[in-house]
């Protein structure tokens, strides 16, 4: 089943206690505000003329900058990393995570989001089947630092349920303006429009129709577009709670093995590997490393990963591993045809082979024969005679 997380910071570009009244804009609408702020009534979610009128002479609208925030976002979402390497970056502040490869989402939410609020912050979250949903029931919630161990992460398992008690206000999928006709058309809230004829709705939206129609029954599932870490390639594999190195070093065989076979189909090579354990209750175990020259072979990709794992699955039974290449790059080009032949046949095939090619591209005199290279006849006399005197 598809599982979706959606996070938002708060307190992420106004730090608590700066006793100012800020409220932070971006795209025409307020994305955070102080509680100096929010006391006079500024909300997220409104637009920035009306936050400007509220503050006038008593706060200060500011423009968000997003790569003023570059290097904090990437500080967080490096937090969230060990948990899924399916992140969609909305913003600096708020991102989408998928967890659908997890046995249990929920306590991987809550595990995520306790150490989010262990780390300052105070967090939006919620679960559902699409992206929608889950930030929908998210931003329904009071932001607060709950103990770790308590089920603070709204889940929704029946979009259905959710979605006949909103209304069609919130119906983010569907365009402003057809939201604003089903206002007026009568049908303000979305189990309204659920009871509504098809045909009316086709003659009212057009071709628009089917889509508010999948929307407010729950079949318009919006999905998690990866784009966080930029440049990155990960293969993960459930193991069952291993307790054995014999087994894990074969699983991490295996997923070296998937990484080498994608890093060769795009001519890429790793320069900085995570691993990440997780253990069935939530818990996660991590360990990376900067490669001191770029990695391809799968054999290169083992090693690095066995080294970093040394002695971590003892007495952490980890129920699967994930393995995430940052700062993938293109490979510089090489000959590396003659390279694992073992027959000499093969050998000299391919050896044929690859000078044939470079001679129908470049000519016949783009590759020489080492026997059949003429040296000039003073470097031959000289080479002769340093043998006859051994000269050197």
């Amino acid at each position: 089943m598809t599982c979706i997380l959606y996070l938002s910071l708060g307190g992420f570009y106004v730090p608590s206690g700066t006793g100012r009244a800020v409220a932070v804009v971006h795209q025409g609408l307020v994305i955070e505000a102080s509680a100096e702020a929010a006391n006079l009534g500024v909300k997220v979610g409104q637009s920035a003329s009306e936050a400007k009128v509220i503050l006038r002479g008593g706060g200060k609208v500011e423009a968000l900058n997003p790569a003023d925030y570059r290097d904090a976002s990437a500080s967080w979402l490096d937090t969230v990393l060990l948990f899924s390497d399916r992140i969609e970056a909305m913003s600096p502040h708020e991102a989408f995570v998928d967890l659908s490869g997890h046995a249990n989402p929920n306590d991987i939410a809550t595990t995520l989001v306790s150490r989010l609020v262990s780390n300052g912050f105070t967090v939006r979250a919620g679960l559902a089947p699409s992206t929608w949903i889950s930030r929908l029931i998210a931003l329904g919630i009071e932001p607060a630092g709950v103990p770790i161990g308590i089920d603070l992460v709204p889940q929704v398992v029946d979009p259905q349920e959710v979605l006949s008690q909103i209304p069609v206000s919130l119906l983010t999928p569907v365009s402003p303006e057809s939201r604003n006709r089903l206002e007026h058309l009568g049908y303000r809230w979305a189990r309204d429009v659920v009871a509504a004829s098809p045909t009316a709705l086709a003659e009212q939206f057009g071709k628009e129709a089917s889509t508010i129609r999948a929307v407010v029954t729950g079949l318009s599932l919006g999905k998690v577009n990866p784009n966080y870490p930029p440049g990155s390639v990960s293969e993960s594999l459930s193991l069952g709670c291993v307790d054995d190195s014999v087994a894990f070093s074969e699983a991490l065989r295996l997923v070296a093995s998937r990484l080498a076979s994608r890093l060769s189909a795009t001519d890429e090579c790793a320069r900085d590997m995570l691993v990440v354990l997780t253990r069935e209750d939530g818990r996660v175990w991590s360990s990376s490393r900067r490669l001191g020259k770029p990695v391809q072979s799968a054999t290169g990709l083992f090693i690095v990963a066995q080294s970093l794992t040394q002695n971590a699955v003892h007495g952490f039974a980890p129920e699967s591993v994930r393995v995430i290449l940052r700062e993938t790059q293109k490979q510089r080009s090489g000959q590396r045809v003659l390279v694992g032949r073992d027959v000499l046949a093969d050998r000299v095939q391919a050896c044929c082979v690859a000078v044939e090619t470079v001679r129908a591209a470049f000519g016949d005199s783009a590759v020489v024969v080492a026997k059949d290279v003429r040296k000039p006849r003073r470097e031959t006399v000289l080479r002769a005679w340093k043998d006859a005197t051994g000269w050197v």
